[in-house]
């Protein structure tokens, strides 16, 4: 404990197993700042900044000047599909939520941008043999 650094929550803020060199980390950014509910009402949502790092976002660097994280997408104030039973409730209780087809909802965070993280993982599983290398 002699040498533990604490973390700078505006700069250093990935930490524990993100930190390894083999584990690929993913941050996410604002996809959009808006989108038209169900009941077809345009929703802006101002501090969202689109194309810039989330606020929930890991930014880098880790706590010896490594460059983390590796890879951004997509993950905040998005659309995607919506779990059927509890949609009718959204759009009673919160249809701001709610897209305006009624299948999607909003929402976001760095596990919505995490598949990305497991596609580059694929392009890093090749085998010599499918390669083309025997």
């Amino acid at each position: 404990m002699a040498q533990y650094i604490t973390p700078d929550t505006n700069q250093s803020i990935v930490s524990g197993i993100a930190c390894l060199d083999n584990v690929i980390t993913v941050g996410n950014y604002y996809n959009t700042d808006r989108h038209v509910d169900y009941n077809g009402v345009l929703q802006i949502t101002a501090t969202d900044k689109p194309s810039q790092l989330a606020e929930n976002s890991s930014r880098g660097p880790t706590r010896d000047g490594r460059i983390k994280p590796e890879i951004v997408a997509p993950g905040h104030h998005i659309l995607s599909d919506g779990v059927l039973t509890i949609i009718p409730g959204l759009i009673s209780a919160q249809p701001y939520k709610v897209s305006q087809d009624g299948f999607h909802v909003t929402g976001g965070g760095t596990s919505a941008s995490a598949p990305v993280a497991g596609c580059c993982a694929l392009f890093g599983t090749k085998s010599d043999s499918q390669l083309g290398r025997y």
